[in-house]
């Protein structure tokens, strides 16, 4: 009995090692049949391999095309919770920061999402400019911006989020923005062949100069408005929801390369988790930026509109 013991272990090897040559001795088809069917640690194990490597690299949905990386901090410490499909681990900062370049490097993330909680979180940010993702979203936060955040969401931040992302959407209020940082955007827009189009939400004061240098001032006197322009391709809509107000770029000439731009860009970038607030708590954020409705509605200057 102990020797058959002692030779189990040795026995399972070849065993093992039986069972892999018969996978590789099997024709590309059949093995990316398997692909199709494994959970993203189990196909990054396959990818190890040269030529499982190239199968997988190979096929019309490869692993890097078809996962979403969803980067979440944790509310009641600095790490983060790191999702890749249904899969997630707890991760602190220091290892976050490591850990997170050398998975965007080597996968391309069809969609990436930042939601981070604590300042600590931010240095993250700059690790994702210039990331290549199709959708790059920050979601909407929590009923409160008490640790300050909305304040690194800047015209340089996001220029650089825009230089290799598809889509670039912020739900957070990106307080620093300014009537020229959309200027700068709308620019920066222009000259960049990767760029589809950007959901910004955007401070009140930005919204009233935004509309007030259109000569759209008129219509911020209602709650719920739109205010769009159109120069060729690019199309540029501000809206107010209530207390929130959203920026919007569009290029419309890729529309037939991607089908679903326009829903993917309206559409808000929310957690799962965020359905279980009230959609008062999702719309705001804790952020004032000190201006009330009176504000807004005063000493309107109709000018000439001068965009861009």
């Amino acid at each position: 009995m102990e020797q058959d013991s002692a030779a189990s272990p040795a026995c399972k090897k070849i065993a093992d090692i039986k069972h892999e040559k018969f996978f590789l001795d099997l024709p590309d088809e059949m093995i990316e049949n398997v692909f199709i069917h494994l959970d993203f640690i189990n196909r990054c194990i396959m990818r190890l391999n040269k030529r499982l490597y190239t199968i997988e690299h190979e096929m019309k949905k490869p692993l890097e095309y078809r996962k979403e990386l969803e980067i979440i901090g944790d509310l009641s410490s600095s790490g983060l919770r790191i999702w890749i499909g249904r899969q997630y681990d707890l991760v602190p900062i220091s290892q976050a920061i490591v850990l997170i370049p050398r998975f965007v490097n080597v996968f391309k993330f069809g969609t990436i999402v930042f939601s981070p909680s604590q300042k600590e979180q931010m240095i993250l940010l700059d690790n994702l400019i210039g990331v290549v993702t199709d959708i790059f979203g920050i979601p909407v936060g929590d009923d409160s911006d008490s640790n300050n955040l909305s304040s690194h969401f800047d015209c340089s931040t996001i220029c650089g989020l825009m230089q290799k992302s598809g889509l670039v959407k912020i739900m957070r209020v990106c307080a620093p923005i300014t009537m020229e940082d959309l200027k700068h955007i709308y620019e920066a827009s222009r000259s960049n062949e990767n760029f589809c189009g950007i959901a910004l939400r955007i401070p009140r004061r930005t919204a009233r100069a935004f509309v007030n240098e259109l000569g759209e001032g008129d219509k911020m006197r209602s709650t719920l408005w739109k205010v769009t322009k159109t120069e060729g391709q690019f199309k540029m809509e501000m809206m107010r929801n209530d207390n929130v107000y959203k920026f919007y770029l569009l290029n419309t000439d890729l529309r037939e390369k991607y089908p679903n731009l326009r829903e993917d860009l309206y559409s808000d970038t929310e957690r799962e988790e965020d359905y279980s607030m009230s959609s008062d708590q999702r719309d705001y954020d804790g952020y004032d930026d000190g201006w009330s409705d009176d504000d807004i509605y005063s000493d309107f200057s109709l000018s000439d509109s001068s965009w861009p």
